[in-house]
Order: C-alpha cells, then sequence, then structure tokens
C-alpha cells in the first residue's frame, strides 16, 4: 500500500482536526448536477456554499445515530471489524461522543489490540476514508471523462471500480453522498450504454439489411444471366437435334428461377421435342433390331471360316485398358527432375569429340540443356571417363549420356535439381515399387487328352485319358526370379533391390533402371506367350465305283404266288405237272424259302411234237457270289427287268436284266481345333449307343432267367494334338492323334441259347477305325499329308452255255456278263496356322461418331 508523503499526511490531519471542532467537511458535503444532454455528472459552483446550521445539525446526528446503531448491531452479532469501523466512523462524526468511543474500545479489545488508541484509529480511519475518496474521486473522474467521450463501457468500468473502493471501506458510510453520486452516474452510464448498443445494433441491422438487399440484386441479376446463358445453350442443343440436353439445361434454368414463364414455356416445347424425337429413334431402333434380327438368323447358316474374328467397336474399347498398377516412379519424382529429364530426352544433336574430358564433354551437355552438370571428385581424373574420337549421330542427350557412362563404367542420376556424374561402384539411387503381373508367364495351362475309341472286349474297363502335368507357359516362378537376379545388375540386389513372388505378381522395388530392364524382360518373355494354333485335321475319302450286270434268261416266268402258274402251253396240253416256276421244285420249295436256282425242271423253250413226244429247254446264267461290293459297295440291284413269253408252235418264256451303275463321293471329316502353344488339347464329336452285350443266368424257383448286361460303343472322330510353335514362329511341331471309328447300324445280332432258356439276341458291334499316331513339322499356314490308303477292286465275270457264249452275237443269247470296278482312296491331311491376336486386331477403329453409334445401338 502507498503511503502518504510528511506534508499531505499533516495537512490532512489537520483537516481531520478541524473536521472534528465540528466544522463540516467541504469535499463531502459536495453535490453535483447530472448534465442529461452530455451524461456527465459536474460539480456544483456553490457546493462550498454555507448551509442552514439547523440543517446541518440534525443530519450529523442522525448520521451519528446510524453508525453508533451499527456499532452496537455489530457487537451484538460478534461482528467485531464491523463494529470497530462502524464506531470509528461515529467519531468521525462526533469525536466527543462518549458511546462511540466505548463502542470502539471494546471492539478494540475483543480483536486483541488493547493499546489501540481510539484517537488514533480515528485518525488512521479518517486517513484511510480520505484516500478511497480520493481514489474513488479519481475513477470517477476517469469514468466522466469516458462519458464524454461516450466511451460507455470504459465509463462503467470507472464508476463500478470507483464503487468498489467505497463498498469496501470499512471506514466508509453506506448512504454517503460520493457513493450516492457514484451509483447514480453507473446507472445513468449504463442507460446511456443500453441505448449506445440499441443505437449500435440498430445501423448494424440496417447496414445488414442493406447488404443483403445488394446481395440479393447482384444475385438477382445473377440468376437471371445464368437463366439466359442456359436459355442460349438450350437453344443451341435443340437447333442441333440434342433435345435431352436442352430439356436438362432448361431444367436447370427452371431450378434457378422457378418463376420464369419463357423458361416454362420452351421446356414444354423441347419435351415434346424431345418425346416425339425418342418416339422415332425407337421406331428407327425397332427396324434396325428387325433388320439385325434376320440378319442373324441368314448369317447363322453362314457358318465362320476364320480361326479368330475381333469385333472392331468392342476391341477399340478393349484396347484402352492398363493393367493395374502402383503409382509410376515419373510421378513420384519432383517437377524439377520431370523437367530435367524432359529436356534430357528432348535435345537431340549430334556428338563429337575427337578429345574431351569429363568436365569437357559435362559442360558442354551443361550449356545445350541449361541443366547443371556435377562431376563427383572420384572420377574427376579418370582416364576413362575421357572420350577419344567419339562420334554419335542426332540422337537424345539422355541416349548419348548412357552410351557414355557405359562406356566409361561410371553412371549418372537426376537429383536435387541437377545431373549427377558418379562412378559405377556407388550404389545410390531412389527405390521404387512396381507390381509386374506375371500370371501369364509362370502359371501352366492344363494338358487335356483326349478319350481312346476302341471296342471293348468283355471284362476290360473304360480306359483313362492320359494325365499330365500342367508345365509352366515359359518359365516357372524360381527361374523368373533367378532370371532377374542374375542378368540384370546382380550385385545390386543384396544392397538396394527387393523382389517377392506371390500369388502370380511379381513386387521389385528397385532404381528407375532396373524397373525398365525388368520390362524389357518380361516384354521379351511375353512375345512366346498368348500364342494360339489353328489346326484342322481332314480324313478325305474319295470313292469311284462302276458296275455292270447284262444277263439273259430262258426260263419259266412265274409269279408271286407260293407256286408257280404253269405255262399257257402246258396247260392246252394238260400237263399241269410242269410248272414255269422261278422259286424252283414245286414239289419242295415256295417263294417264303426259295431254293436253289437252276435246279428244277422248269422249262423256259417247249415243243409239242405230237405223238413223238415234247421239246422242252432251258438255260439260267447264275453268278456262285454276289457282284458288287458288299455294304459299302455298289450292287446289282435295279435296273432293267424284262419277261417276255412267245406262243406258238415252239413256245419261249425269256427274262432279260440289264443293271448298270456308277457312283462317284467324296466325304470329309474335318475336325478342327484352336490350341494354346505347347499345350495339349483335344476335340471329340461322339455318338453313345447302347446294345446288348452279354446275358447273366439268374435260377429263381427252378426257372433260368436272362438278365441282359448293357454296353456302351462309342463312334465318331477325336482330334488330340500338342502343337509347339518354333522360336521364330514360322513352323509348327505336332504331336498329332486323329482318330475316326465308325459303328455299323443296325448292330448285327446273333442268336444262342441259354441251357434249356428261350434263344436270346446277343448284339456284336462292326466298327472301322481309322487312327494315325505321329510328330511332324510343317510351316506356318500349310498343309500337310500325314498318310492315307488305296483300295482297288476289279470283279469280272461271265456266265454262260459253253461255246454258244462265245459265238458273236449268239453269245447275248446265253451268257451273262457283270463288271465291277472300285477304286477308294483315304488321305488325312493337316493343316496348321499360328494365330497371333496382335496380328488380327483391327488397324482403322471407328472413329467417335461411329463408337457412339454403336453404343446407341447397344
Amino acid at each position: 500500500m502507498k503511503t502518504l508523503p510528511l506534508s499531505g499526511f499533516v495537512l490532512l490531519v489537520a483537516a481531520l482536526a478541524q473536521g472534528c471542532s465540528g466544522v463540516p467537511d467541504d469535499r463531502s458535503s459536495q453535490t453535483g448536477t447530472l448534465d442529461m444532454a452530455s451524461g456527465v455528472v459536474h460539480d456544483d459552483v456553490d457546493a462550498s456554499a454555507p448551509q442552514d446550521p439547523t440543517i446541518a445539525q440534525e443530519r450529523r446526528k442522525a448520521l451519528l445515530e446510524a453508525e453508533i446503531k451499527a456499532a452496537q448491531r455489530a457487537v451484538e452479532l460478534k461482528l467485531w471489524d464491523r463494529a470497530r469501523a462502524a464506531a470509528a466512523r461515529a467519531l468521525s462524526i462526533d469525536a466527543d461522543n462518549e458511546r462511540a468511543r466505548g463502542l470502539l474500545r471494546v471492539a478494540s479489545e475483543m480483536l486483541q489490540d488493547p493499546n489501540a488508541v481510539p484517537d488514533d484509529f480515528v485518525t488512521r480511519s479518517r486517513v484511510a476514508q480520505e484516500r478511497d475518496k480520493f481514489r474513488a474521486r479519481q475513477e470517477m473522474s476517469l469514468g466522466d471523462a469516458n462519458m464524454e467521450q461516450q466511451k460507455y463501457g470504459d465509463a462503467i468500468e470507472h464508476y463500478e471500480r470507483a464503487d468498489l473502493i467505497m463498498e469496501f471501506n470499512p471506514f466508509a458510510a453506506p448512504n454517503s453522498e460520493l457513493r450516492q453520486q457514484i451509483r447514480q452516474r453507473l446507472q445513468f452510464a449504463k442507460q446511456q450504454f443500453a441505448a449506445a448498443m440499441q443505437d449500435r445494433e440498430a445501423r448494424a441491422r440496417a447496414e445488414s439489411q442493406a447488404a443483403l438487399d445488394r446481395r440479393e440484386a447482384r444475385a438477382a441479376v445473377a440468376r437471371h444471366q445464368s437463366v439466359e446463358r442456359l436459355m442460349a445453350k438450350a437453344n443451341v442443343d435443340f437447333q442441333e437435334g440434342r433435345f435431352g440436353d436442352a430439356v436438362k439445361r432448361l431444367d436447370e434454368a427452371r431450378h434457378i428461377d422457378p418463376n420464369n414463364g419463357d423458361v416454362d414455356a420452351l421446356h414444354d416445347l423441347a419435351s415434346r421435342a424431345q418425346h416425339e424425337n425418342r418416339v422415332e429413334v425407337l421406331r428407327q431402333q425397332w427396324k434396325a433390331e428387325w433388320t439385325k434380327t434376320f440378319d442373324d438368323l441368314r448369317f447363322a447358316n453362314v457358318p465362320q471360316v476364320d480361326a479368330l474374328v475381333i469385333d472392331a467397336a468392342k476391341w477399340a474399347e478393349v484396347s484402352q485398358r492398363e493393367p493395374i498398377s502402383f503409382t509410376p516412379p515419373e510421378d513420384l519424382d519432383s517437377p524439377e527432375e520431370r523437367a530435367i529429364r524432359e529436356k534430357l530426352t528432348s535435345t537431340v544433336v549430334e556428338h563429337r569429340f575427337p578429345n574431351a574430358t569429363i568436365n569437357d564433354w559435362a559442360k558442354h551437355y551443361s550449356s545445350i540443356t541449361d541443366v547443371i552438370f556435377f562431376v563427383h571428385p572420384d572420377i574427376a581424373e579418370n582416364e576413362a571417363t575421357t572420350l577419344e574420337d567419339f562420334s554419335l549421330p542426332a540422337t537424345s542427350v539422355e541416349k548419348a549420356l548412357n552410351i557414355i557412362c557405359k562406356q566409361g563404367g561410371i553412371q549418372w542420376r537426376v537429383q536435387n535439381g541437377l545431373v549427377e556424374l558418379l562412378s559405377g561402384e556407388v550404389r545410390t539411387g531412389r527405390t521404387y515399387l512396381v507390381p509386374y503381373g506375371v500370371h501369364d508367364l509362370v502359371l501352366g495351362v492344363k494338358n487335356k487328352p483326349g478319350p481312346n475309341l476302341k471296342l471293348k472286349v468283355p471284362g476290360e474297363e473304360d480306359p483313362l485319358p492320359d494325365e499330365e502335368d500342367p508345365l509352366p507357359v515359359v518359365v516357372d516362378e524360381g527361374r523368373l526370379e533367378g532370371l532377374i537376379t542374375n542378368n540384370i545388375q546382380p550385385d545390386t540386389w543384396d544392397e538396394l533391390g527387393v523382389l517377392r513372388y506371390q500369388n502370380g505378381v511379381l513386387m521389385i522395388r528397385h532404381t528407375r533402371e532396373v524397373h525398365k530392364q525388368v520390362e524389357k524382360l518380361l516384354s521379351d518373355l511375353r512375345q512366346a506367350v498368348g500364342i494360339q494354333v489353328d489346326i484342322e485335321a481332314r480324313f478325305l475319302k474319295v470313292e469311284d465305283s462302276f458296275l455292270e450286270d447284262v444277263g439273259l434268261d430262258f426260263r419259266g416266268l412265274g409269279n408271286q404266288a407260293a407256286e408257280g402258274v404253269a405255262g399257257r402251253g402246258l396247260e392246252n396240253n394238260n400237263r399241269s405237272n410242269l410248272r414255269f416256276d422261278d422259286f424252283g421244285r414245286p414239289e419242295t420249295v415256295n417263294s417264303a424259302v426259295p431254293g436253289i436256282l437252276g435246279s428244277g425242271t422248269e422249262p423256259g423253250v417247249f415243243y409239242d411234237d405230237g405223238g413223238d413226244g415234247d421239246l422242252l429247254a432251258r438255260t439260267e446264267n447264275l453268278f456262285d457270289s454276289r457282284l458288287g461290293g458288299g455294304e459299302d459297295g455298289l450292287t446289282n440291284l435295279g435296273g432293267l427287268s424284262v419277261q417276255a413269253a412267245y406262243l406258238d408252235d415252239t413256245e419261249l418264256e425269256v427274262i432279260l436284266r440289264a443293271v448298270q451303275k456308277q457312283e462317284r463321293s467324296e466325304e470329309i471329316i474335318a475336325p478342327r481345333l484352336l490350341v494354346y502353344n505347347n499345350t495339349r488339347a483335344h476335340m471329340s464329336a461322339l455318338r453313345h449307343t447302347s446294345y446288348i452285350r452279354d446275358f447273366e443266368v439268374e435260377i429263381a424257383q427252378a426257372a433260368a432267367v436272362a438278365n441282359p448286361i448293357v454296353d456302351v460303343v462309342r463312334d465318331g472322330v477325336v482330334l488330340d494334338v500338342r502343337p509347339v510353335v518354333s522360336a521364330d514362329r514360322r513352323f509348327i511341331t505336332i504331336e498329332l492323334r486323329p482318330t475316326v471309328m465308325d459303328l455299323q447300324l443296325p448292330i448285327p445280332t446273333f442268336s444262342t441259347t441259354l441251357g434249356s432258356g428261350q434263344p436270346v439276341n446277343i448284339q456284336l458291334p462292326d466298327v472301322s477305325l481309322q487312327s494315325v499316331r505321329t510328330t511332324v513339322t510343317v510351316p506356318d499356314g500349310s498343309t500337310l499329308m500325314l498318310g492315307g490308303m488305296r483300295l482297288r477292286e476289279h470283279q469280272k465275270r461271265v456266265s454262260g452255255v459253253p461255246f454258244l457264249k462265245d459265238l458273236p452275237g449268239l453269245s447275248f443269247l446265253f451268257s451273262r456278263k457283270g463288271d465291277y470296278v472300285l477304286n477308294r482312296k483315304l488321305l488325312i491331311l493337316i493343316r496348321a496356322s499360328i494365330i497371333l491376336t496382335e496380328e488380327h486386331a483391327p488397324t482403322l477403329l471407328p472413329n467417335e461418331f461411329e463408337a457412339n453409334l454403336l453404343s446407341a445401338s447397344r
């Protein structure tokens, strides 16, 4: 606490002494007027004017009584500090009041201050009271100054501080004039502050409303401009026939300005146009789909002959695909490093150095590229980096640096905004993690061998196809890792590089240069991946056959009855026992069970010589075996059959048979298969036919029951191949197993008995098998004949009457001649073509307009 100087203390004591003598305190009796206009409380000029002595005495007396009562109340409540302060205030009013002195003495004793003298305490209290009044007046003056400056907040702060000073002064009267003045000014200041705040809020509200009005005006202008701009774009879209875009733009305009009638009218118009256009488009699409449907039906009847056909529109979409990868190393470089690399790549000059050290040619490249070249001190004096008679044609600086560094055993890198030239032994460089998908290189393709076609014998199981382990397409994962680490900077993998293989993905972390070499290696390995071979096997069977059978028989005609009808001449002469019957003797045979032709007595020539007897003659020219090629060849069925009878004295019955056939046929079975390189695959077109192979006899209740055993025979075509394309992709080595098996239908049967049971029929399949097992090498796109079989059969038969069949002219009447020629040739041809997808890819992709049409049609 600050202390008053000695002179001030003396003056203060004198003033207190004067006050104790009954002279009123001028400063305590000052009053003030409140200037409502300025908001400041001013001291009255005549505040020190003498008052009425009676009023002053009454006032002092009232104040004295109030302080004494306050002291007494405090004593009763044992509030000794408050009692001592109230007694001191009473003594300050009347220093000779014994009641106040007594209360002061009692409070001092209770506060353990027995040595306190009431007069000294009163003096100290007056000093403290005057000091606090001075501080309060000072704060009040500062508040008045702030009120004049209309700083109501600061004024309230000073008034509240003055009020607190007076409130916590124990020697100040609660209702003193000074405190009342402070509270009046504090209340007035608060009123003025509230009024000022209301004015400020009103002004802020007005300013905010004005700002909102201006903003709304600007927004209205912006909305109007946006609506006009959208309407203009919608008009362009409408004129160009893009009605859907026009409707979208008008929807945006309606969202911006919902009450714009012009926008609503244009929207309705555009919507109707869009609907009509959509109806027309749907009509066109319907017609196109209708036409396309019938085109597909017609196209379905035209088989595809090309091994690979690529849709140009679909390929345009597929060709845009890229492999999944992390961020490329180029994107991880800083913009400065990318700019330097681009400058080294784009700068193309001729490189001629008759004799230049590393500093010389580095300085030269720095001058033409505007890039800083830093030569490491370890290689500055290296003679291997000196270029002598070095010359390169026009090429980029980047390629020239690669050649020079490889020649001098050094390396270069772009780092920190410059090109650093370092020793080749320094293992430095930024590493990048790049995944490489190698499924197509390491994951093998399973072999799919075909079935073995053969007719099983009883007790033999179905032959199982050959099982082969899948082989890697190019290399397995272990060899691929070794191929990379042993051939691409092998000394760096222990220090810088990391290589891991997992689930067909090769994860490599290394420098940019190593990644480039890895990409090149994998690209070279993929040259052998994706190669397919189109293999077509042709089983060509060519047949040329000829048959001729001409003969004349003099024998009975007969009919279709069980026994032949006798000739007319024999009937007239009552010789019914002699009949013309083609089925042999009537005593032993009938038409259901023919006998041996030519062994009966049926005449073909009859002459009745009256009583001298009859003359009967018969000729029948037979072949001991059937003329023709059996079931697969020509037979002598059909042709011309003429039966004639001559009735006269000499009766003749003649049968003429003449048939001539010629056949030329070509049968081609051509299975075709598209096979992955170095993979075994098959194609089969088989027919499964069930037949009764055998019977099992089961005896039950003294009866034998035949239980049939049913088996299945397969016939058809199986093409089993394994192609291997040569390294130059010019030749194909093919391991071939083509098989063709034909089953004769209906299946022949064999009838037998099972003990005492009924006869049963067992089927005996008859098959023809044609197969080849060989390995050949054929040029790409060529056709190779694997093998073949030639069959020639010639049958020439003559049956007739001896001597007569050799006479010219008469030989036709007394002979039968048959001639059969069969020429059959079976060839097995193989045609193989290498299919490379990139060669079949469309070279001219559809333009954007055609692509849009194709996408719209879908």
